[in-house]
This record gives C-alpha cells, structure tokens and sequence, in this order.
C-alpha cells in the first residue's frame, strides 16, 4: 500500500516508472511551483528504494547512488537533466536542484533583488 500513497501526485504530473522491477511507483515531476512537495515526494520514494541515504549521508555506495540519480533523473524537466547530467553523486544532484529552486523561493520575498 505504500506504493498507492507514492503514486498520488496532485499538482506537477508524474510519470510511471518500474522501480525495482516489481512496480510501478510514480516519480513526481519538479515544475517551478512545486518544489517543496516534490522534495517530500522524492525523499519518500528515494527511502521506498533505499536510496535516500547516499543524498542524506554523502555515502558512495555505487548501486544506490545510481538507483538515486535514475530517479532524480527521470523526475526533474530534461533542461535540469542536461544541466546536471555530468554530477556523478546523487547528492550533488539533489543540492544542484534545491540550490535552484530554494533561490527562486526566497527570492519571491518582498525585497529580493536577485
């Protein structure tokens, strides 16, 4: 059941993923409003996959910093993906990501001059 509560998405769309080869979980995608729930949808589905641990920790571990950086990659818009296609650690990925977004965020603050 916890794949039915990953799969519901609401704003910013999906797309349908086999994860793990056994289902079918929805990676949700990153527009330019939705940043935050995308962020807890990905922390979710990243732990589903044991994978949030190489973009928590920094850990190296080859088979779940690339299980990360597949799913970083299939839910942010290809323009991002081109972007940070050459960053070899899911963690890079993910700062690189909420570098950009959490600027625009607090830049919609009365007063930001950026």
């Amino acid at each position: 059941m916890a794949n039915d509560a990953l799969a519901e998405t609401g704003e910013g769309g999906s797309s349908n993923k086999e994860v793990g080869g056994s289902s079918s979980i929805k990676c949700p995608m990153l527009t330019s409003s939705n940043y935050t729930f995308w962020s807890i949808r990905m922390k979710a589905l990243l732990k589903v996959n044991k994978a949030w641990d190489v973009i928590d920790t920094g850990s190296m571990d080859g088979d779940k910093n690339d299980m990360a950086i597949a799913l970083l990659f299939q839910s942010i818009p290809e323009t991002l993906v081109l972007r940070f296609g050459e960053l070899t650690s899911a963690k890079k990925v993910w700062l690189a990501i909420q570098t950009v977004h959490v600027g625009r965020i607090e830049c919609r603050k009365p007063g930001c001059r950026h």
